[in-house]
């Protein structure tokens, strides 16, 4: 039986999809899911990821798994892999689709990211660079080492950093643009 409906003047509409946040994609996406298997060249470096997780964070994508050395992308998502390649080629990464399969009934699917866990390790760090830091200041003054306070002003700009990306775990991509957007901001800051 399909979703689509009919409109008085006797065309099909496809119902919209409804996204919601990482946890609940699952439940929320229509269809067979599909694993797709990306190669991506240019992809090496945590800030890549990021960027590819905002440009796919509206498309119909249950999970993601990141291979950074390998620079590949697994994804298990609905639809058309092709509309995934059209929106990963604007960044300029180099972006092709290796293979695509619907995913079968004794295959599992790809887990969703964990904001708990994802979140106990930015406290941790925060943690971290937020000691580290006032150790290096009262370190580089008592010693009169600019070296160890820029270091310190460093580790701080670090600890703020990751104070905001505490703010953006489990939110949605406009939260995360914003907290990108003030993380920016904050390092302009603090070198100036």
């Amino acid at each position: 039986m399909s979703d689509k409906q009919m409109h008085p003047c006797s065309c099909t509409v496809e119902p919209a999809e409804e996204y919601a946040l990482p946890g609940d994609r699952m439940r929320q996406l229509k269809g067979a899911l599909v694993r797709s298997v990306f190669r991506i060249p240019g992809m090496d470096c945590p800030s890549e990821e990021q960027m590819i997780r905002m440009r796919l964070a509206a498309a119909p994508v249950a999970a993601m798994v990141f291979d950074l050395p390998g620079r590949s992308l697994v994804v298990d998502h609905t639809g058309d892999p092709a509309a995934l390649v059209a929106l990963l080629e604007p960044l300029g990464y180099g972006t092709a689709l290796q293979e695509s399969n619907v995913l079968s009934a004794g295959q599992t699917p790809l887990a969703a990211p964990d904001s708990d866990a994802e979140a106990k390790v930015l406290w941790i760090l925060l943690a971290i660079n937020a000691a580290m830091s006032v150790i290096e200041i009262f370190a580089g003054w008592w010693a009169n080492s600019a070296g160890l306070l820029s270091d310190a002003a460093d580790m701080l700009a670090d600890a703020g950093v990751y104070g905001v990306a505490l703010y953006a775990v489990g939110r949605t991509a406009v939260h995360k643009r914003t907290a990108a957007h003030l993380s920016g901001l904050l390092q302009l800051a603090l070198a100036l």
